[in-house]
């Protein structure tokens, strides 16, 4: 199993920062891919917001080296790892947030608040795009923080965002420019910073924070 993939962390212009923090950290642990992509948007908290975003995914990214890679390299340890992710983000004051730990075939995703995850793959032979975290959860979202962990699928990719990145770009535009099976890291980040381009000339949102990978 291979897994390619980019992130977008961009600001127009100046005088706004960008208040997202974003995640991007892929190894291989035994021929095995490990990944762990993270959004985590501090807008609902201002420049103290800002901060906690940006101070979080740096504390995120240390403990996925420090302790997380070396338990999967334990292979009798490794399914402990969605209980310490869970109690690693609930230690950390964090806004929302969006995210996924993958090791091999394996994947937490978690997430917080007002996010946007996407799942995109074939049905039937015909590309579809579906809501991440609705197909996931069985509830509605809050402020509590929310984990599932399951087993990936090959031939999916999936997108992690900040609730506003995209927002005037349809589904049907997303899986059209987005769900390129054969895509690789570099065209990602291209695919990516043209839908942002084009959701700034529709009104859409100054800043954006996504992740997007695929599962080949």
């Amino acid at each position: 199993m291979k897994i390619f993939s980019h992130y977008i962390w961009e600001s127009e212009g100046v005088e706004k920062a960008n208040s997202s923090a974003v995640i991007l950290q892929q190894v291989k642990v035994k021929n095995k891919c490990c990944l762990l992509a993270c959004v985590c948007d501090g807008k609902e908290g201002g420049e103290e917001g800002i901060y906690i975003a940006g101070n979080f995914t740096e504390h995120l990214v240390e403990w996925f080296h420090r302790q997380c890679i070396p338990m999967i390299n334990q292979a009798r340890k490794a399914e402990r790892s969605p209980q310490l992710l869970e109690k690693e983000i609930k230690s950390m004051p964090v806004f929302d947030l969006s995210g996924m730990l993958v090791w091999g075939e394996q994947f937490c995703y978690f997430e917080k608040g007002d996010v946007k995850s996407l799942l995109f793959n074939r049905r039937f032979n015909k590309k579809q795009c579906r809501n991440l975290s609705q197909m996931l959860f069985d509830k509605d979202k809050g402020e509590e923080l929310l984990l599932v962990s399951g087993t990936l699928q090959k031939g999916i990719s999936i997108l992690i965002s900040t609730a506003g990145f995209c927002e005037h770009i349809s589904e049907k535009e997303m899986l059209e420019v987005l769900f390129e099976e054969k895509a690789k890291d570099v065209e990602i980040q291209k695919r990516l910073k043209e839908l942002w381009k084009e959701d700034i000339v529709r009104g859409g949102a100054e800043y954006a924070g996504a992740v997007f990978f695929r599962v080949g």
